[in-house]
Parts: C-alpha cells; sequence; structure tokens
C-alpha cells in the first residue's frame, strides 16, 4: 500500500492499467532512480506493479506483463548511519515525558526494534536484561514474533535502567496486578502506543526544535545502539546476538564500522552514554540561567 501511495500512484496513477508499456515501466524506474530511491525500493515498486498487471493479464484484460524479462536494478550496498550519543542525549533531554525518554534509551542503548519496543512488557524486564521474545505490527497492532523469529536476551546499561525507574515509579508498576503483561510504554489508554504517532507527534518536533531537520529518522537510534558495541570493542557474534542479527547481517551491514575499530582500544558504551547525558543536562542548565 505504502509503495502504491508514494511512488506508483503519483507516477503512473494517470495511465490505464491495459495501457501500460514497457517503455513506461523503464521510465518509471528511471524516475525513482531520480528521486533517489534505492535498488530495493524501485524493485520493490515494480514487483507491486508486476502483481496488478499479471491479474490483469489473467482476467483477459491484456496479452501480456511489461515488467517480465526486466533485470532487477543493482542494489548499492547501504552504509547506516548512526545518529551520535551526543545527538541522542540532546533529544531525549528535550522531551519531557519519562516515558518518551524511555523510548529513545530503548531504541538507542538497548536496540529494540520499534515494533519490540511497542510490544515490551513489564514481565519481559528482568534484574540486568530484557528478554525479546515477541514484537508488536506498527501498523496492525498485532503482536507476532521477533523479526527473525528468535528470542534474545539484552543487559540493561545503568542508563536504560535508570529510565526504567522512572517510568516504573510513574506508572507505580507494582501495585498492578496486571504487571507482567502491562506494556512498559503506555498510550493513553493503558494499551501500547501507536508508533506512528510517537514518531510524528514526539519525535519529529524534538528533532526540529533542536535545528538537527528531518535527517534523523527514529529507527537510526538502533544504529547507534549497534555503533556502541562496536566501538566498545565487543565482537560480531556478540553484537549479532545482542542486536538480534543473524552474523552475516551484522557484517554485511556495519562491516565499515568493525573495519573503522579494528585494532583500536574499546571505550564502555555505559561511559560514553553517561557522559553524553552529564553534558547534555550541564549545557541545558547553562541555557537556563
Amino acid at each position: 500500500a505504502s509503495l502504491l501511495d508514494l511512488y506508483i500512484i503519483p507516477q503512473l496513477g494517470g495511465t490505464r492499467l491495459t495501457e501500460l508499456s514497457r517503455g513506461d515501466i523503464q521510465q518509471f524506474r528511471a524516475t525513482l532512480h531520480r528521486m533517489g530511491k534505492s535498488g530495493h525500493t524501485i524493485n520493490s515498486a515494480v514487483h507491486v506493479l508486476s502483481a496488478a498487471i499479471g491479474a490483469a493479464v489473467q482476467d483477459g484484460l491484456r496479452e501480456s506483463n511489461p515488467c517480465i524479462g526486466l533485470k532487477p536494478v543493482p542494489k548499492r550496498p547501504v552504509q547506516r548511519r548512526p545518529i551520535p550519543v551526543a545527538e541522542i542525549e540532546a533529544i531525549r533531554h528535550e522531551l519531557v515525558q519519562p516515558r518518551d525518554r524511555l523510548v529513545v534509551s530503548l531504541l538507542a542503548y538497548a536496540g529494540l526494534r520499534p515494533g519490540e519496543m511497542v510490544g515490551l512488557t513489564w514481565g519481559q524486564v528482568r534484574e540486568n536484561t530484557l528478554l525479546i521474545d515477541r514484537s508488536v505490527s506498527v501498523r496492525g497492532g498485532h503482536v507476532k514474533t521477533t523479526k527473525t523469529r528468535a528470542v534474545r536476551s539484552v543487559p540493561i546499561m545503568s542508563p536504560v535502567q535508570a529510565d526504567l525507574s522512572a517510568v516504573r515509579a510513574l506508572d507505580d508498576v507494582s501495585a498492578r496486578p496486571d504487571v507482567s503483561t502491562a506494556p512498559v510504554i503506555a498510550g493513553v489508554r493503558g494499551g501500547p502506543i501507536v508508533w506512528a504517532n510517537w514518531a510524528a507527534r514526539v519525535w519529529r518536533p524534538a528533532v526540529k526544535a533542536l535545528g538537527i531537520g528531518d535527517g534523523h529518522p527514529p529507527y537510526a537510534l538502533r544504529h547507534s545502539y549497534v555503533s556502541l558495541l562496536i566501538s566498545a570493542g565487543h565482537d560480531v557474534v556478540q553484537v549479532a546476538a545482542w542486536a538480534g542479527h543473524s552474523v552475516d547481517l551484522c557484517l554485511k551491514t556495519y562491516a565499515h564500522l568493525f573495519s573503522e575499530r579494528q585494532g583500536m582500544p574499546g571505550e564502555p558504551a555505559e561511559d560514553v552514554i553517561l557522559r553524553a547525558r552529564h553534558d547534555s543536562s550541564s549545557s541545558s542548565s547553562r541555557k537556563k540561567s
């Protein structure tokens, strides 16, 4: 649906499905390329378009599918760009509500995917680790397995523990009879938050208020987590386990970060975060005074 709304209808919505030619499809791909879209996005859009034309062929509305036989657009390797910890802490400090600050910490310092964060319950919060065994669809809201269908245990760093404690005290979690199934990040009615609403109403205004612009999507916080682990000197096997990746995918995606840090002494991630958090608080205090 998003591929239709963002690319196919705006570019081809004025052309009848039965009149689309191979040249139209090639021009469509060229237009998306000029827009800076990745090979993956272009190929996915053509796949959806091909399915629609294929249905027209099956219904006898046209004789052939012009998408058949087109070679996929080459996929350029993507280098993930993590948000620097100093900027993460500045954004987090801009947020007023403890729940919003905890969202940032869970994504940036525990590496949770948005669906895993939305689906996190207090029963999954152990003394020193988070048990990640489920996710919630950020579109449909239904509970599902993690992206890799695997269960993982993520260490809780002290900055995350502090933000968890702030929300736990605010919600008086210990007094709730349904504490084990209650969402850690609760919405207005007590259920899980809606991810798209949080990103639009909380994250984007905070980022813009700091003059950063729209260059930092909240998902980039997960890349910051991986970057912190690599900078701390953890090997690819451990990083992949905590991030919920296969070793091959982790190495393929973050090979440039591993190469940059090779042979360099590591600095504990907690130290980096706590220093940035202190600097952010001090900077805010100076501005107020």
